[in-house]
């Protein structure tokens, strides 16, 4: 990922430094799943927010032993189960690749150290308002 990458994904949520664009770039790291691979699964606690580079993703949990979708994300937008993400509880839905998917992940332990290194980082919260 390149800085000019991060700082248009930066821009789309707050006001953020070069220096920060720069440390930003130390804690998010790419990962590529398969199509079918789980992010998440119903019952662990989800410790990171996903950014889709490319690829596709969805939510879905069970109910009276019938899947509901919660949610699709595709390229540009992040994905996270905001209630375990938030609380640090187990999680009540699945999140799948529905294709081969590059994410750019962001740990909830690098979300607090980079708020720790600037304050400018508490703007990661509008994240998980959206």
């Amino acid at each position: 990922m390149t800085k000019e990458e991060l700082n248009r994904l930066l821009v789309g949520i707050g006001k953020f430094s070069s220096n920060d664009v720069d440390l930003f770039r130390t804690e998010v790291r790419t990962r590529n799943f398969k199509k079918g691979d789980c992010l998440l699964e119903v019952g662990d606690v989800c410790r990171s927010m996903y950014y889709v580079v490319s690829g596709s993703i969805c939510e879905f949990g069970l109910l009276e032993d019938r899947e509901f979708i919660q949610g699709f994300y595709l390229e540009g937008e992040w994905c996270l189960c905001r209630a375990s993400f938030s609380l640090t509880s187990p999680s009540l839905t699945t999140i799948k690749a529905l294709s081969d998917l590059i994410v750019w992940e962001l740990s909830n332990e690098s979300i607090r150290k980079l708020i720790g290194l600037s304050p400018a980082f508490c703007q990661l919260g509008k994240i998980l308002r959206t």
